[in-house]
């Protein structure tokens, strides 16, 4: 059958308009939903590529208990936009960098989804370790201990909440909308096989100002919310770095990761720095007084292999002895 020439030049523009398209959204690391400035564009992609694997910004991974898994939100389609999501190579789902030339802080978050619904992207922060977690008086199941929190709230901005045990005490939301601070853009390959995405976005450190600077020690987690609000007062739906489905509830969860990560500061996360150190072991139990001892048993919940180091002090609290093991079978 012949094919006038009008149809072909009509087919020949409409494949020429839709191919490029398909192409680029399926390229990995592409910014497919730039910053909305120039000074947006210039932080979260610095290099002007159009691609956030050769930008020039080195995130750094957030320690995980495990593997981010599939299917474990707590509320919310799992594969959906709040699901957190691993890459193939095991990279974590969640990421900070500080840029020290500018003063920003960036986060970084990868998802099994993307959507233009209004939901939160939360990373919490401890700065206060002695009131963090059950043993504290300022604990709650509210807030277990975090001092303030920053949200990549869609459809509405970046909002930096200060926080006590219970709740939110103060909030401010930068000027212009989430556009300016925010950029959405293809993954790399995730757990699946296939691409997920990566929501970027940051905050000047001078919005922290009180709250966080590039020498204070800090720990933090990131946290998806079913709408767009704090991680303290909504419902969270996925936690990084752990496996929502093995916890009773949020707050456990969240214990559990804030007590297992090593403290960091902003400026192990610039250029050089030395990122994340490892998880912190759990404290392992004695079975048996030392009084009159030469033998000290115990059992411990970490993996078979993980180094075991006992300090015994006397009375006046001076060190008398340290010894190292490995542990077998959690003995």
């Amino acid at each position: 059958m012949a094919i006038s020439s009008r149809k072909l030049w009509a087919f020949f523009i409409l494949f020429g308009f839709f191919l490029p398209t398909v192409i680029v959204a399926q390229t990995q690391g592409f910014i497919y939903k730039p910053a909305s400035t120039t000074e947006g564009r210039a932080i979260l992609d610095p290099n002007s590529t159009g691609n956030v694997f050769i930008n020039g910004i080195s995130f750094f991974g957030l320690p995980e208990l495990q593997k981010e898994p599939l299917s474990d939100p707590r509320t919310g389609a799992s594969g959906g936009h709040t699901e957190l999501i691993a890459g193939q190579d095991g990279s974590p789902a969640a990421f900070m960098y500080y840029d020290s030339n500018n003063e920003k802080v960036l986060f970084r978050i990868r998802l099994a989804g993307q959507s233009t619904a209004s939901k939160g992207y939360s990373f919490l922060f401890n700065t206060a370790f002695e009131s963090f977690g059950p043993r504290s008086a300022n604990f709650t199941q509210t807030n277990p201990g975090f001092q303030f929190e920053v949200v990549l709230e869609t459809g509405t901005g970046v909002t930096i909440y200060e926080l006590d045990k219970n709740g939110i005490t103060s909030e401010t939301t930068l000027p212009g909308g989430e556009n300016p601070y925010f950029q959405k853009a293809i993954s790399d390959l995730t757990i699946t096989g296939v691409t997920g995405f990566f929501y970027d976005f940051y905050v000047p450190l001078s919005a922290l100002s009180g709250l966080l600077d590039p020498s204070q020690p800090f720990k933090a987690v990131a946290t998806t919310i079913t709408r767009a609000q704090s991680g303290i007062t909504g419902t969270l739906s996925d936690i990084a770095g752990v496996d929502d489905r093995l916890y009773r509830n949020r707050t456990a969860a969240l214990v559990s990761y804030i007590e297992s990560v090593p403290a960091i500061t902003l400026n192990d996360l610039q250029d050089g720095g030395s990122g994340f150190g490892n998880l912190v072991t759990a404290i392992p139990t004695a079975r048996n007084p030392l009084e009159g001892e030469t033998t000290l048993h115990g059992t411990s919940t970490e993996v078979d292999g993980t180094e075991i180091t006992v300090r015994i002090y006397n009375g006046n609290g001076e060190l008398q002895t340290t010894h190292t093991t490995s542990l077998i079978d959690n003995i």
